[in-house]
């Protein structure tokens, strides 16, 4: 019953009435000055409900030359339609100059092509054939390649391994014995082949995966290698690496970095690079850290071949050092000294290239591959395309703009207190959280929340600016890793996204805090399987919560725990059709519908002797609930919406039309969050009633004229003698100023569609005289 009553109502769910037409353009940006010669894209291009029916009717054109296409289906509509395709295919780029190439859906057999061989053998392992390169990928251990052939030569024995040291013990992965091999793709463009075990032999408590990614005719393999602590509680580790010990006489030992021009050092002797605490602190880098630091990389050469391997994101993810000498290479993923501390059920990855080539190589081409696996090249896909696919549930792509606050979040975006290093690099810290003491003299991270990774997701997809994308490419992937305790003997815990804290994992977990949306965009737009994993695992986890006594009693909890609960669970619907998350979001329904019936307001506990409205806190939890009414249309549930809104327009703001913070005298502050902006702006919606949007009007000057760059509400504490003192926390907004300011924001204009309210909210500036031109910026 499920699936044909959403059939029936998702005409009014989709943002055009007319069939947009089945053809546009991916546009490359100018990046390197090198022209790159069937350069390997991978994009994920969703597409409007009934327009694409079949993987193999998208094609791509350059020029009038049809390219090589691998495309497989990744989220469907409701009627069977594709709704997100993840693409890969090669294009020839250009060097010093941007691109575009056409997309067309053309039904139709696709003309045949050769592309990445695979097949198993006998022993179990898997043998993978480029054109280029061969290999075979073993049943055992894992080195991740044996028997590497270049151009059908046979290229030195690697006889490599990664090795972790933690309490004197080295769990090897050359001792894994029989590990899990499967072919995930195969295809005209790429191969992946996934690898999975224990890290060592029998005892070894962290298990380990990784990917393996071929491309047609390149010499070339990318490792996304990943450890998880699975067993026998927190460890130390003393050092982590991967080796190899190539024999071949006489190698030519080149290593290079640098974040402006590479630095060379050649040696037939020796070659060493270490990145560290002293390096990142005084190391000169420019770029906006979470896209770009430098390049890593060294090569061994001789006997008529060489390996160059390069690690993405290494300084980034400090500390790492690089070694060649005669006898091999090693690649310290943590270098031996101060140990690290690996969390019980975290895990963490490292993307590796191994680019095997003739020994005539010219050193450039060798430092330009390694660059482009730090920076590789995107498909950017017109942003009104993502509007009118209707893929998310935001409405925030069509519709007139205000340059200001697009200004303004660009530079949120860009300010971010961001964190580096092996655990902390795709987090940032709460400087809020951390002056109140919540972290005991530690800064507490942010771990994500507010879901940062979708919003910075969302705001690539509207303005194709590729930093943003990498912004949250990297929040995905240290959230996947490190936010979620992935072993726990606690099922409440087990599979849950930890709230902010001090130590990543070592958090809390609770409905309030738990977001999907991100990482399903990281496996939608970018093809990472286990971020989708992690999200189906974290929908597990609400749905065991929501059995708890406190989430089942309406009044008992705080309204933001099934609010969140209720968004996270309805984006797993979405993307997977599952009828058992609607028929969660129902029962979270019609626990609001009691607890509105019950305790009008939504008043929630507080202290002992208080129960308050909380302005945020109500704001997000109606605001899902009209996200739930787009789905499941309920009439009582909707006079139920827009009657806690009007709660709030009246009951929620003090004498100057602000809106509050908390309803205690001690928490009735103002200008706490902007989340309210987002509830009037479905209100509107649901009622056509314009005073909800008036009523956000004086929020909205307020937060232009000062608050997008100032913390308010929080005060960092001190201790002095025979007492202490607070002082104001001041600060650039973070990221979770995305979800708690920018995207309400957006809702807000987008809902009100008023070109008179955008110019007022744009750049004021303009030339008055007689020759003034006219200008309709802002208004578009």
């Amino acid at each position: 019953m499920l699936r044909p009553l959403l059939l029936l109502l998702l005409p009014a769910l989709s943002p055009a009435a007319a069939a947009p037409a089945p053809e546009g353009v991916w546009t490359f940006e100018k990046i390197a000055r090198f022209d790159r010669a069937a350069e390997p894209v991978t994009a994920g291009m969703p597409f409007p409900r009934g327009l694409l029916r079949r993987a193999d009717d998208f094609r791509l054109f350059d020029g009038g030359q049809p390219l090589p296409v691998q495309a497989a289906v990744t989220s469907r509509w409701p009627d069977g339609s594709v709704r997100w395709l993840l693409v890969r295919t090669l294009v020839g780029l250009p060097g010093n100059r941007g691109k575009q190439i056409r997309w067309r859906i053309a039904p139709g057999a696709p003309p045949p092509a050769a592309g990445v061989r695979t097949r198993r053998l006998e022993d179990g392992s898997i043998e993978v054939d480029t054109g280029a390169l061969a290999a075979r990928i073993p049943s055992r251990g894992f080195h991740p390649l044996a028997d590497v052939r270049l151009a059908g030569q046979p290229v030195f024995p690697l006889n490599a391994r990664f090795t972790l040291t933690a309490a004197g013990r080295a769990f090897s992965t050359a001792d894994a014995g029989p590990v899990d091999l499967a072919v995930l793709e195969s295809g005209p463009v790429a191969a992946q082949v996934r690898v999975k075990g224990r890290h060592g032999p029998p005892g070894s408590p962290f298990d380990f995966s990784a990917l393996l990614t071929f491309w047609k005719d390149k010499p070339w393999v990318e490792v996304e290698y990943r450890v998880l602590l699975a067993r026998g509680g927190n460890a130390e580790v003393e050092s982590w690496e991967w080796t190899a010990e190539p024999q071949a006489p006489r190698p030519r030992l080149l290593l290079g970095y640098g974040h402006y021009t590479t630095r060379v050092l050649e040696s037939g002797e020796r070659v060493e690079y270490r990145f560290g605490p002293e390096q990142f602190r005084y190391d000169s880098v420019e770029h906006a850290m979470q896209s770009f630091w430098g390049s890593f990389w060294c090569d061994w050469t001789a006997a008529g071949s060489g390996l160059t391997v390069s690690l993405r994101h290494a300084q980034q993810n400090f500390p790492k050092a690089l070694e060649a000498t005669p006898s091999g290479i090693r690649l310290s993923l943590y270098p031996s000294g101060q140990p690290l501390a690996f969390p019980h059920g975290a895990a963490k990855t490292h993307h590796l290239l191994l680019y095997f080539h003739p020994a005539a190589q010219p050193r450039q081409e060798l430092s330009l591959r390694a660059l482009q696996h730090q920076i590789p090249d995107v498909a950017r896909i017109d942003a009104a395309w993502y509007g009118r696919s209707g893929v998310w549930d935001e409405r925030i792509f069509e519709g007139p703009r205000s340059r200001r606050i697009e200004a303004l979040l660009y530079d949120v975006l860009d300010n971010r207190p961001v964190g580096l290093g092996i655990w902390n690099f795709g987090d940032e810290v709460d400087w809020g959280y951390t002056g109140q003491g919540r972290g005991r003299d530690r800064v507490v991270w942010l771990n994500n929340e507010y879901d940062f990774a979708h919003l910075a997701f969302l705001e690539y997809a509207r303005t194709g600016e590729r930093r943003f994308l990498d912004y949250a490419a990297t929040a995905a992937l240290h959230w996947r890793d490190v936010d979620i305790a992935h072993v726990s003997a606690d099922p409440n815990r087990r599979g849950g996204h930890i709230a902010h804290s001090a130590g990543h994992v070592t958090g809390g977990v609770s409905p309030s805090h738990q977001w999907v949306e991100g990482l399903i965009d990281a496996w939608r737009l970018l093809g990472d399987r286990e971020a989708y994993d992690a999200a189906l695992g974290i929908g597990e986890n609400i749905l065991r919560q929501m059995a708890l006594p406190q989430y089942r009693d309406p009044g008992a909890s705080q309204t933001r725990d099934m609010g969140w609960a209720l968004r996270a669970l309805l984006a797993l619907y979405r993307e997977t059709g599952e009828g058992r998350y609607l028929d969660a979001c129902r029962r979270i329904a019609g626990f609001f519908r009691q607890w509105h019936a019950r305790i009008p307001g939504l008043l929630a506990p507080y202290t002992d002797h208080s129960m308050v409205r909380v302005v945020f806190m109500n704001s997000l939890t109606l605001t899902s609930l009209a996200r739930y009414l787009r789905y499941v249309p309920d009439p009582e549930l909707r006079e139920a919406v827009l009657a806690e809104a009007r709660d709030l327009v009246r009951e929620g703001r003090n004498a100057n039309g602000l809106f509050y913070y908390k309803e205690l005298p001690s928490l009735r502050h103002q200008g706490a969050t902007l989340l309210h902006l987002e509830t009037l702006a479905h209100a509107y919606r649901l009622s056509g009633d314009r005073g909800f949007l008036a009523a956000g009007l004086p929020d909205l000057e307020r937060a232009l004229a000062e608050r997008f760059f100032i913390h308010t509400g929080a005060a960092e504490k001190f201790l002095d003698d025979g007492g202490g003192y607070t002082r104001a926390l001041s600060y650039p907004q973070g990221g979770k100023a995305m979800g708690t300011d920018f995207l309400p924001v957006l809702e807000f204009l987008y809902a009100a569609r008023d070109p008179g309210l955008i110019r007022q909210t744009d750049f004021q500036f303009r030339l008055t005289g007689p020759n003034a031109p006219v200008s309709r910026e802002g208004s578009r």
